[in-house]
């Protein structure tokens, strides 16, 4: 009996797809489906795994709104789309990627959701748009947890290309030894790894010993990887232990090629790290690295190490390796953020021999009421050797320490830049308006409202930090 009711229910779901006459998706994902038998191109399947099974090359699938628990492998060279928040009758019309009760996805506490991997001569291309990725961790197969990427992880080997891009992706209590939600890495030489993250919400995830709680990427032997970050909440994740990264760890080793963080009107808020960057890390050893954010709010963030937001490391143990890191702010806000070593709001240091080099820039941003309990309260440049560079252009920042730093300064303030500390977005009184430069700035803020602003109390002139009054 339970077998014919779910193939009337099925059956039922059928006829409300032909009833509907949208355009269907190549394949169809459903809680009420059945795998036997079945293309999912019709009727739909009852697990993800089947549907990307028999899904083509480019081929769209579309999960409708429930819980599933998977492990899904993805390998080889494919082109694919996985889009949740859809109904029973799968018209598009009615989709709901945001629905409180939405498309659910779990590896279920015993494993991560989805892997997916590019070796030699491979390329994978694929797209996840409005799902819950929850409750799952990076675990081996003897079940121990100390495997990267709890939700998500992506390797590129031998040459091999992964690009991975998420939308309307809320990835919230996943686990892992690094990378809590997601872990990118590209290794060996020509590998590649790309990343697209799209108005997605990272929350309550864990890395338990080697950083990253919610995101890390790896780069390892000539690997490259790139990524851009819009529109996107990091909330409350965790590096456990002595890992770095709350949020975000960029793991750079072994003479790696390029590796590029780009950040967009995201919001790092309540991340706590172990070890350094209670938001953001950033470790070269030895490498390229370039981590760029520009309109982006930092606020109230925990390192138990250095550097409260932001911490960038720069190592070279011989002298013809290159370690080089590159640090790009505009027009961001960083407020209220905690180490208990050195720079309560920014860290950047070069370290060991050779010469490891930063070259920072920070233009319109604003870096106060940060603490620290070794000094520097909001930014320590800390030059043991190598060099560090830093070009501070109409910004705001309370209290900078360096050692051997080479510092230029063109239109700095220190004073209090009066914001909302729930949401860093500027008070009516604030001296940060209209006291920044339109040179080199943002094009919109945070909220995508012009810069300069043309109903503000100069339309010609720029705000200093991510909110334009």
């Amino acid at each position: 009996m339970k077998r014919n009711r779910r193939t009337s229910i099925v059956l039922i779901v059928a006829a409300a797809l032909a009833a509907a006459s949208p355009a269907l998706a190549d394949r169809l994902v459903s809680t009420l489906g059945d795998d036997a038998a079945n293309d999912c191109s019709v009727l739909p399947c009852r697990t993800i795994a089947k549907a990307v099974a028999v899904a083509g090359d480019g081929e769209t699938i579309e999960i409708a709104r429930g819980s599933y628990l998977e492990n899904v492998d993805l390998a080889g060279i494919r082109t694919l789309t996985m889009k949740g928040g859809y109904g029973e009758n799968f018209d598009e019309a009615t989709r709901d990627p945001l629905a409180k009760k939405g498309t659910i996805l779990s590896g279920g506490k015993t494993d991560r959701f989805l892997r997916v991997r590019a070796g030699s001569g491979e390329s994978i291309t694929l797209t996840i748009d409005g799902v819950v990725i929850t409750k799952s961790v990076g675990t081996s197969n003897a079940g121990d947890l100390f495997q990267p990427g709890g939700g998500v992880t992506v390797d590129a080997s031998a040459g091999g290309a992964a690009l991975l891009t998420l939308r309307q992706v809320r990835f919230t209590k996943n686990k892992a030894a690094t990378g809590g939600a997601v872990a990118i890495a590209a290794i060996g030489a020509n590998s590649f790894a790309a990343a697209s993250i799209v108005d997605c919400r990272f929350e309550q995830n864990e890395a338990i010993n080697l950083g990253g709680g919610a995101f890390r990427t790896h780069t390892l032997s000539g690997g490259s990887v790139d990524v851009e970050v819009v529109n996107t909440v990091f909330i409350a994740n965790k590096a456990s232990d002595s890992g770095d990264g709350g949020a975000v760890l960029a793991d750079v080793s072994s003479g790696s090629g390029a590796h590029q963080h780009a950040y967009g009107n995201a919001t790092f808020q309540r991340n706590s790290a172990g070890g350094s960057g209670g938001a953001l890390a950033g470790f070269i050893f030895p490498g390229s690295l370039s981590i760029a954010l520009q309109n982006s709010v930092l606020l109230d963030n925990r390192a138990s190490r250095d550097g409260g937001a932001v911490d960038v490391s720069s190592l070279s143990n011989d002298p013809n390796s290159a370690s080089d890191g590159r640090v790009d702010l505009r027009n961001d806000t960083i407020l209220g953020n905690r180490a208990k070593g050195l720079g309560g709001g920014m860290h950047l240091t070069t370290r060991l021999d050779g010469s490891p080099t930063i070259d920072s820039l920070l233009l319109n941003s604003i870096v106060f009421k940060n603490r620290s309990g070794g000094g520097g309260d909001d930014i320590v440049l800390d030059e043991q050797v190598g060099a560090i560079t830093a070009q501070l252009t109409t910004s705001d920042v309370g209290e900078l320490l360096t050692f051997d730093t080479d510092v230029t300064e063109t239109g700095t303030l220190s004073v209090d830049p009066r914001v909302a500390k729930k949401t860093g977005l500027l008070a009516a009184d604030s001296p940060m308006i209209d006291a920044g430069t339109c040179d080199g700035a943002p094009k919109t803020d945070i909220e995508d409202q012009p810069r300069p602003n043309p109903v503000g109390p100069d339309p010609v002139k720029c705000d200093i930090g991510a909110d334009e009054f």
